[in-house]
């Protein structure tokens, strides 16, 4: 385990010199920080869990069937096979991604000839849609306050507590839309100027951020507005802050860690000290395991796809199954059920753990070997590529305001979502539906004339 922990450190060293090589003249750019977050949820969780398995004399206990059964099992044959699948999907991204956009680049002559702006009154009243959806998300938990109705939210993103209906459902889905575009109102509030009336914007917008992020009831939900400011700002100002990402890494790897067991803590109802309590039984190594295997699901769903699951290969049906399957038949009298073929979540969910379990995607090394087996990296990579080369040369055509790069940033954020999973049924959901709505709705498309106003403003 201890090589191939060395392995993945190798490859995390190695997108580090390819990045600083690549962006010293023009700075990081979309491709930069989507190799970012494939490293934190493939490459450096890999270098971690190999190294903290090979500090366990037996298999570890974490209370979670999955990762138990996964670290029972697992081999270095296929830590190293997914080590290499990334190693040939970075490199096909790269290749591809310099390919498609030099192509673009050296037929570019025009300035930029549009921008992207905020409709202000629009945003707000998109901030304040989120205040009332997520008001009666609390009530529908049916709690007398509203720490007992979080407590029961909590118990509710569990699948127990308050049965689920329509409503309570897509109100519940609805609450990572608002928590991402709780990051407009905040880069906007940031960059624009103003003094006392720019403080109140700046102090509300903070509190939009936190507040919609604990609703979503996830470790991950407050780390990934950061993450998505901290990303903005690098866009913007063409430097990466290492010092603050750094920093910033090392603040929430506790919410990382522990942050499930504080969070079913609450639902469960204890006091103050029962969370604490909480923290304490959990042993450092169990929980530093726990904590960096959430972080890198993708990576061990993989290693189950390449131990459990033995099927032919899917030539990238899912994908499609995946959009078809958001085609309501069932309002239109028809059988989903018997229609489309089984779900490719369902069968691994069934192969991983049973059939009554939530979804278990293939994880995204897991579900490229479904596909195309050893060529996987290599597809993938190119439509990654492909499509990272249109996000950045629609970019290249706005002018590059704050505002116009959160716009962006959230488009990055839909196109990284399979990273995570494998699966593209959790990008073709209500959240991310009505996510893409509400953008369309608070920005609008301003002509080339009035450009030189906004650039002032945002200079200052």
């Amino acid at each position: 385990m201890i090589f191939a922990s060395a392995f993945y450190l190798f490859l995390t060293v190695l997108l580090f010199c390819l990045e600083r090589n690549r962006t010293r003249r023009n700075g990081p750019d979309f491709l930069s920080l989507f190799v970012v977050i494939f490293a934190l949820q493939n490459i450096i969780p890999g270098m971690a869990i190999c190294f903290l398995l090979s500090q366990y004399a037996r298999p570890p206990d974490l209370q979670n069937e999955l990762f138990d059964r996964v670290y029972q099992h697992i081999s270095p044959t296929y830590i190293f096979l997914s080590a290499m699948m990334s190693l040939g999907f970075l490199l096909a991204l790269y290749i591809f991604y310099h390919k498609l956009y030099s192509r673009y680049a050296r037929t570019m002559r025009d300035p930029p000839r549009a921008r992207l702006q905020v409709v202000p009154s629009r945003l707000w009243l998109m901030t304040l849609l989120g205040v009332f959806s997520s008001y009666f998300l609390l009530k529908s938990m049916g709690q007398g306050s509203l720490l007992n109705s979080y407590g029961a939210l909590v118990l509710f993103r569990s699948g127990a507590g308050v049965s689920r209906n329509f409503v309570n459902a897509n109100l519940f889905a609805l609450t990572q839309t608002f928590a991402l575009l709780a990051i407009i109102p905040f880069i906007y509030a940031v960059f624009r100027p103003g003094g006392i009336g720019k403080a109140l914007r700046v102090v509300v917008a903070t509190a939009g951020v936190i507040v919609f992020s604990l609703l979503c009831v996830s470790r991950r939900a407050l780390p990934l507005d950061i993450l998505l400011i901290y990303f903005t700002l690098v866009i913007v100002n063409k430097k990466w802050y290492l010092r603050f990402a750094g920093l910033a890494f090392l603040l929430f790897l506790p919410v990382l860690i522990y942050g499930k067991a504080v969070i079913f803590s609450i639902g469960a109802g204890e006091t103050f000290h029962g969370v604490l309590e909480a923290v304490n039984t959990t042993s450092v190594s169990d929980a530093l395991l726990s904590g960096f295997t959430y972080l890198g699901i993708t990576l061990v769903s993989s290693w189950a796809t390449f131990m459990f699951l033995d099927i032919p290969f899917r030539y990238g049906v899912d994908h499609i199954l995946s959009m078809l399957s958001r085609i309501p038949l069932g309002s239109l009298g028809f059988d989903k059920d018997a229609i489309f073929p089984e779900r490719i979540v369902r069968i691994s969910t069934r192969a991983f753990v049973n059939s009554s379990a939530q979804d278990i995607p293939p994880g995204l090394m897991g579900q490229m070997w479904l596909d195309f087996g050893i060529l996987g990296p290599v597809i993938w990579g190119f439509m990654f590529a492909a499509a990272l080369s249109f996000l950045q040369i629609r970019f290249d055509g706005k002018q590059r305001t704050p505002q116009a790069v959160a716009f962006f940033m959230i488009g990055l954020y839909v196109l990284s979502l399979p990273l995570n999973t494998g699966s593209f049924d959790f990008v073709f959901s209500v959240d991310v539906f009505f996510l893409v709505l509400f953008l369309l709705i608070v920005y609008k498309r301003v002509a080339r004339g009035s450009m030189r106003l906004e650039s002032k403003e945002f200079s200052r």
